[in-house]
């Protein structure tokens, strides 16, 4: 590293960081790091210069991570981390440069700044000699801030027909022609050449190109984008009109600038002269005018023993085979026309459904001469038989293959096998998804830190390395929306009832945490006449969270394992179930208990001669939508909470009720979604918060009267996400309070409990977690499991379980079980359970039950809670 490189300064926070990395110190190297890309400990670097890690894992890697993709911290934040002062008021700008490898002693350069949306951004400046305004380079870009350069605002041109250089141009020097100051300077620093930048692909610096000697020799060296390319040849037919006679062209490789060879050490002097070679030699491949001269052209770098390339080989957008003939005893090169288009491997796609049976498709990015890109799926079959690759060539991408035969189709498969494309896992759902940990909406996700990221050009996300495929119509435009007035329309319209809606479908967004630290997530019903606005209220609120549609219809003609499926499609977001009037349609109550906690809706056996059985994950926040509830048992209520609706004829129609419901619908559909947009970007907030609160809203409901842990619960997770989103829409705490929203939740509550069971549901829970210890929960903090243990905690016979009450309870209490104030009093009052109390050191023998006596561990008397052993609840079969 020079002595100006901005490497140096961090030098020992990046040995830090690889440290970090898992990197061990042996003498000059640094090994054992785990490799970003690969996740496996067998990257190294030099101790001296630890910019660049190298992983050793060969074919299965061999990737080289540069500083700032495993350490973004230290190329970022400059101001705050590198502040300008009295003794250096150039300092952020002097870091950035350096950072950039540029020596910023050696050319003039201001720091400035730009002010835009409110806010002010530091910036690298130049002076331009043909005008007052200055060329700024923006650094630590805030979120919404597009593009990274901008021009001082004012009269006069911008740099239409100019080119910016570092001096004056000595006409008996060559001179590079780049798109940017940063390049200049990095060909003028790294290659002694000089240079001049036209700040764009696109632009010609016509006037420039005037002022200087025609017999000069000129390189136009844009970048090797699609852009760079026609600006090549758009400048040197400029160049040729206006007199030039000596004008050839060079490019760096593809996805590089002359600025990051600079920071990759090309200009070394050990690499340099190799490194202005080979961009030479790109500018004549680029300038090569026909295939044959391309081909010769290609192989002065690469060719076979024999002389020859032999292979595919791209042309002008052409996709050629080169092979060779032997003509009267001697080698002669041959090229056949594949193609008039570039065959290119986009991704493949694995579908992960079966664990040893994952199924691999692959994509395609075929580039027609003169046509639109288009990105197309593969079979392995249709990839490796010629007839149907040229099938599937021509009806998918309108291009003919010329040629089918089987070395080129072996040719073909081997080049795409050879590229370099992401695996990208597939998921066929809506919602959250835990590998990734982000919610998935077809062409866009929410990260769970509340970023927005939009698809790439081929569909699917480069970091998440994930694609999300639906059939649902989905809201991809949003527009900006106010949260608090979202929030004071629902209540105008449905009172509390609307507030509450909303939370449950911003809770349902987090099903997957609440699963796993309480094991449950209740069920929500909507229940009214016709003309309450129930179907209104589900419909904004699913708009809201970026889905065109009303719901799940519950028809009887549907099977229930059509209906698992489409609740199959939804994680961790309402799926609305649709006028299942007084009934359960397709759905019995057994399945739902079942559901409740994480099991399945639907179960069956497999299509096979074992005992295998095929389950549908439930993951979806299920709300019933109906004019009349069709729930029997106690412990089901018990797991639903119900908010009423009423229309005209039951009083729940005012003047402003009507004028809030006309204002509900003339938001669009992009600034419903806009309201999600809100909601997301706070998804981090929201998150801590609901599960931070969740144990005190708890307990103010145990406070309130609230003995059944299940029913507390619901309406403890309820109340979290009200207060939070009071908070994130901006309500005042005397606004908050104004609505009544925690006293409405409590009464609610008063009234689940009252009409859903009394002590048996806190006796129901009691034995749920007691079944659920009995098979072994997963520890958070290890890899064990946390059990109840007969012999410790209980034991059994044919008809009874004999607990001990307070190891038993503690071990609940360990894994967050919720456990009722009064819940030895509940036990002892559910006489379909409760027994009686003994103290014994064992039971059975064969004066009793038959079986052989069980003893606790030790042979020691304990004092015991008999309860009676109630039938095994099924769950439902196709």
């Amino acid at each position: 590293m020079s002595s100006n490189s901005y490497y140096e300064s961090i030098h020992e926070d990046l040995i830090a960081h690889l440290q970090g990395m898992g990197g061990r110190v042996s003498g000059n190297n640094i090994t054992k790091i785990v490799c970003p890309s690969c996740g496996k400990p067998e990257a190294w670097t030099k101790v001296a210069d630890p910019a660049t890690i190298h992983c050793n894992r060969g074919n299965h890697c061999g990737v080289r991570t540069h500083a700032k993709t495993f350490a973004p911290h230290l190329f970022g934040n400059w101001e705050k981390r590198h502040p300008p002062s009295k003794k250096d008021p150039k300092a952020t700008a002097r870091a950035y440069l350096k950072s950039r490898s540029l020596d910023p002693d050696k050319f003039e350069f201001e720091q400035g700044t730009w002010k835009e949306q409110g806010k002010t951004i530091t910036t690298v400046a130049f002076q331009c000699p043909w005008t007052d305004r200055r060329w700024h380079r923006l650094l630590d870009i805030p979120k919404g801030i597009e593009g990274k350069t901008r021009w001082d605002k004012g009269e006069g041109e911008g740099y239409q027909g100019q080119a910016w250089t570092n001096g004056e141009i000595d006409p008996k020097k060559e001179l590079w022609i780049t798109e940017g100051i940063f390049e200049v300077l990095s060909l003028q620093q790294g290659a002694d050449l000089q240079a001049a930048a036209t700040f764009s692909a696109s632009h010609i610096p016509s006037k420039f190109y005037e002022s200087l000697d025609p017999s000069q020799k000129i390189i136009i060296a844009l970048n090797s984008d699609r852009a760079g390319q026609e600006g090549t040849e758009k400048n040197i037919q400029t160049l040729q009109e206006l007199g030039f006679t000596d004008v050839v062209a060079a490019q760096p490789p593809y996805g590089k600038d002359w600025n990051d060879l600079l920071v990759a050490g090309a200009f070394d002097e050990e690499k340099r002269e190799q490194t202005i070679e080979k961009a030479l030699w790109s500018g004549r491949l680029l300038r090569a005018e026909s295939f044959k001269e391309y081909r010769k052209i290609y192989e002065e770098h690469y060719k076979g023993e024999d002389g020859h390339y032999h292979g595919l080989l791209e042309y002008r957008g052409q996709t050629w085979f080169c092979g060779t003939k032997t003509l009267k005893e001697e080698l002669e090169s041959t090229q056949t026309k594949v193609c008039d288009a570039t065959v290119r491997r986009a991704f493949t796609q694995l579908v992960e459904e079966r664990e040893y049976n994952a199924e691999h498709r692959y994509f395609l990015r075929i580039n027609p001469v003169g046509r639109t890109t288009r990105i197309i799926e593969a079979s392995a079959a249709e990839l490796v038989n010629g007839n149907q690759a040229r099938i599937m060539l021509k009806q998918r991408a309108d291009v003919l293959l010329l040629d089918s035969s089987t070395p080129i189709i072996n040719a073909l498969v081997t080049r795409l096998e050879r590229e370099k494309s992401p695996v990208v896992r597939m998921v066929d759902r809506l919602g959250y998804d835990k590998k990734s940990d982000c919610w998935l909406f077809g062409r866009f996700l929410y990260t769970s830190q509340g970023k927005r990221v939009e698809a790439n050009e081929f569909g699917y996300f480069d970091q998440q390395q994930v694609r999300s495929k639906t059939s649902e119509s989905i809201i991809d435009v949003i527009k900006p929306s106010d949260l608090k007035q979202a929030i004071q329309l629902l209540h105008r319209i449905y009172g509390n009832a609307g507030v509450y809606a909303l939370a449950y479908y911003v809770v349902s967004l987090l099903k997957h945490d609440l699963m796993e630290q309480e094991h449950a997530f209740p069920y929500m019903s909507f229940v009214g006449p016709k003309g309450a606005g129930k179907t209104t209220l589900i419909y904004f609120l699913n708009n809201i969270f970026f889905q065109a549609w009303e719901g799940i219809v519950a028809a009887k003609n549907s099977t229930p394992k059509a209906l698992a499926r489409k609740l199959y499609h939804r994680s961790s977001l309402v799926a609305p179930y649709l006028e299942s009037n007084n009934a359960l349609v397709n759905i019995d109550e057994n399945s739902l208990l079942n559901a409740y906690q994480g099991g399945s809706l639907y179960d069956r056996a497999a299509v096979s001669n074992d005992a295998d059985t095929v389950s549908l994950p439930f993951d979806a926040a299920l709300a019933f939508v109906q004019n009349v509830e069709p729930f029997r048992s106690g412990p089901l209520k018990e797991r639903v909470i119900t908010l009423s609706f009423q229309n005209a004829e039951g009083g729940g129609v005012t003047d402003d009720s009507i004028a809030a419901m006309n204002e509900l619908k003339r938001i669009d559909t992009a600034a419903r979604a806009g309201i999600g947009h809100l909601i997301f970007q706070n998804i981090q907030q929201i998150r801590d918060s609901i599960l931070g609160n969740l144990d005190e809203s708890r307990d103010e409901m145990h406070k309130a009267g609230i003995n059944s842990p299940r029913v507390a619960y619901h309406y403890a997770v309820l109340g979290s996400t009200c207060e939070v989103l009071m908070r994130v829409a901006g309500f005042s705490e005397e606004e908050s309070e104004n609505l009544k929203w925690a006293e409405g939740l409590a009464q609610l509550a008063m009234n689940r409990e009252s009409t859903s069971g009394g002590e048996n549901d806190v006796t129901l829970a009691f034995f749920d977690a007691f079944e659920q210890l009995r098979e072994g929960v997963d520890d958070r903090y290890s890899q064990d499991k946390i059990k109840l243990e007969q012999g410790t905690h209980y034991l059994e016979d044919e008809n009874h379980y004999y607990i001990r009450m307070q190891e038993t309870i503690r071990v609940m209490k360990s894994v967050n079980y919720p456990i009722a104030p009064n819940i030895e009093d509940a036990l002892k009052a559910a006489d379909t359970w409760y027994v009686k109390q003994v103290n014994t050191n064992g039971i059975g023998g064969q004066g009793r039950t038959g079986a052989s006596e069980k003893k606790w561990k030790g042979g020691k008397k304990y004092r015991s809670w008999q309860f009676r052993k109630q039938p095994a609840q099924g769950t439902s079969g196709e």
